[in-house]
C-alpha cells in the first residue's frame, strides 16, 4: 500500500488531525488527479460494503424461508421490489453527488488558500554554517513542528528588528498555521508597508489569510487584494492570476 493510499485511507477514518484534513479536502477540490485517486478508493470500499451487504442479504433471505416454511427451508420469499429500487435510486444519486464533488464544482477559495499553505509552508528553509542568521532559531522550531516556539521568538525577534521583512513574513506565516489569522494579516500589512523591497508579497499573503479565513466579506477583500497583486506584478502574481480565473 502506498503512502497516499494510506493517507486516504486515514482521512476516511477520520483519523487526520485538523490542519491534515483541511489540506487533505483543499487538494481534493485543487487537483483532479488526487481527486480521482480518492474517488476510486471510494468506490472499492464501495464495492467491499455491497459485497457485504448482499452475504447478509443472503443469509437473511435463507432465515427468513426457513421460518416461513416451518423450519423445513420451502417457504416462500416475501419480495419488496421497491427496496431495490430505491437503492438503486440511491447508488445513481451517490455517483452523481461524488462526480458533482470531485470533479465538477470549483474549488473554494478556502480550499485553493488551505492547499497552498500545505504545500508552499510545510517547512522553510534554514541556512547552514557561517550564513546562520537571526532567524534559524526560528526556521529550526518551524521546521521542528513547534509552531508556539517558533511564534514566540519571532514576536521578541520584531520587537528589536521592526523592519525584518523576512520575520514579518515568518511570523505571519507561522501564525497562519496556528490558526490566528487576526495576528497573520497584521504581519503581512506590515509587510506590505515596508519599503525597497522587490516583488513585496505582503498583500499577496494577506490575501491568502483572508481566503483561509473565509469570513464575512472576507472572499470580496480576498479578491481586491489578489487583482492589485497582479495589476502591481507584486510578489505571488502568477498564483494570483490563476486563482482569479477560480474566483
Amino acid at each position: 500500500m502506498t503512502n497516499e493510499t494510506e493517507h486516504i485511507d486515514r482521512y476516511l477514518a477520520g483519523q487526520l488531525t485538523e490542519e491534515e484534513r483541511r489540506a487533505f479536502e483543499g487538494r481534493i477540490e485543487s487537483d483532479p488527479a488526487f481527486a480521482e485517486e480518492v474517488a476510486l478508493q471510494l468506490s472499492v470500499l464501495a464495492a467491499a460494503r455491497e459485497s457485504v451487504l448482499e452475504e447478509t442479504k443472503a443469509r437473511f433471505r435463507a432465515m427468513h424461508a426457513e421460518r416461513m416454511g416451518g423450519g423445513q427451508g420451502n417457504g416462500k420469499v416475501i419480495s419488496f421490489p421497491w427496496v431495490r429500487r430505491a437503492m438503486s435510486v440511491a447508488a445513481v444519486l451517490l455517483v452523481a453527488t461524488l462526480g458533482w464533488v470531485f470533479f465538477l464544482r470549483p474549488p473554494s477559495p478556502e480550499s485553493l488558500a488551505r492547499e497552498y499553505v500545505s504545500r508552499e509552508w510545510s517547512r522553510t528553509g534554514v541556512n547552514m554554517g557561517s550564513e546562520q542568521d537571526a532567524l534559524t532559531p526560528a526556521r529550526e522550531l518551524f521546521n521542528g513542528g513547534d509552531l508556539p516556539g517558533a511564534a514566540k521568538y519571532l514576536d521578541s525577534l520584531l520587537e528589536k528588528e521592526p523592519a525584518n521583512a523576512e520575520a514579518e513574513k515568518l511570523s505571519g506565516v507561522v501564525s497562519l498555521r496556528l490558526g490566528d489569522h487576526d495576528k497573520a494579516l497584521l504581519r503581512f500589512r506590515a509587510l506590505a508597508k515596508l519599503p525597497g523591497l522587490y516583488a513585496n508579497p505582503g498583500r499577496f499573503l494577506e490575501a491568502v489569510t483572508l481566503m483561509d479565513r473565509n469570513g464575512a466579506g472576507d472572499r470580496e477583500k480576498a479578491k481586491e487584494a489578489l487583482e492589485q497583486v497582479v495589476r502591481e506584478g507584486l510578489g505571488g502574481h502568477e498564483q494570483a492570476e490563476a486563482w482569479l480565473k477560480k474566483f
